[in-house]
């Protein structure tokens, strides 16, 4: 008989519930191992219980799935949720949703983990209490994170995407100052030997945006948290721009006869930074004046028809 699921809030509102990082120590569903990571674990119920749980990338919160089962399997025996398979001429047991029980869930965590999300975001939306200095120009940003976001963007040309698009924002955002600090590139994640060497690196080469392979940043989008049956993992929501390379290239390849400098005040975009229209060969060095000239050369009202893609489809439009 199913009962009603409940979940704890054991994990903090603020931190993203989509990490790759397994540190944490796992008791066993089985038996009384307690095992130093959930991989540990999982390797340790296959080889000593002979049992599989299906689709893990897909489970939401893969330690209050366990627990749920550690309580239940004390009441049922496992040929009772599971389901029989012969692998290498042994019996194992497979965990899986073909049990409605165990479907459910995995919905139930994946609504929670979903409401999570939106929930931070909602609180980031409506914080108009934030402050913070930029970290390339040291100008104070304030009173919201759209702020910050839109002035990253719109002055030294660093794209983390609309900031509607965007979750667990603060985190994002010292991950970000983390890269920087340690002179590694954005896109190419190449670690340069001067503060000047990887701002000319990252100029150059079109690199002030965030590596589209790598998964650790998908759970920053909100579009991660969306649907249930597909591994954020798997999910590449952040195309590579045609203008950017997607090889990295060799860290000693920039010229690196630039001085050291102590901050990055000076980083913001050059005139000579253009942006050029979707339809014709114009060239412009503001923002502005490409939407205008969308508008009044090719009666193209660029804002209202991304209006309604998401960040990944903008960014699509933008390089076609």
């Amino acid at each position: 008989m199913f009962g009603p699921l409940s979940f704890s809030d054991a994990s903090k509102e603020d931190s993203p519930p989509l990490s790759n990082e397994d540190t944490e120590s796992a008791l066993c569903i089985l038996c009384p191992e307690q095992c130093p990571s959930q991989n540990e674990l999982l390797t340790h119920i296959f080889v000593s219980h002979k049992m599989v749980i299906a689709d893990v990338p897909l489970i939401a919160d893969l330690k209050l799935y366990l627990d749920y089962w550690r309580v239940k399997l004390q009441q049922v025996g496992v040929s009772d949720v599971c389901t029989g398979i012969q692998m290498n001429g042994e019996l194992y047991h497979l965990l899986s949703d073909v049990l409605p029980e165990d479907r459910m869930l995995r919905q139930g965590l994946h609504i929670k983990r979903m409401e999570r999300a939106l929930g931070q975001q909602e609180t980031e939306r409506l914080d108009s209490s934030y402050s913070v200095q930029c970290m390339f120009c040291r100008h104070e940003m304030s009173p919201t994170r759209s702020v910050y976001i839109q002035h990253l963007a719109e002055h030294h040309n660093v794209q983390l995407g609309p900031v509607e698009t965007l979750v667990y924002i603060d985190k994002l955002l010292d991950l970000v100052q983390r890269q920087i600090d340690n002179l590694k590139c954005l896109f190419c994640e190449r670690t340069y030997k001067s503060r000047d060497v990887l701002k000319e690196h990252m100029r150059k080469k079109g690199h002030k945006r965030l590596n589209p392979h790598n998964e650790m940043y998908d759970q920053f989008y909100i579009d991660s948290y969306r649907e249930m049956d597909r591994s954020w993992k798997n999910n590449k929501r952040r195309p590579v721009p045609s203008s950017s390379s997607t090889e990295p290239p060799s860290a000693g390849s920039e010229d690196e006869s630039a001085a050291e400098d102590s901050d990055w005040s000076d980083w913001t975009e050059p005139d000579s930074c253009d942006l050029v229209c979707l339809f014709c060969d114009v060239r412009a060095s503001a923002w502005k004046r490409i939407l205008d000239h969308l508008q009044a050369e090719h009666g193209f009202d660029f804002l209202t028809a991304v209006k309604h893609l998401d960040f990944y489809r903008q960014i699509f439009l933008s390089n076609v």
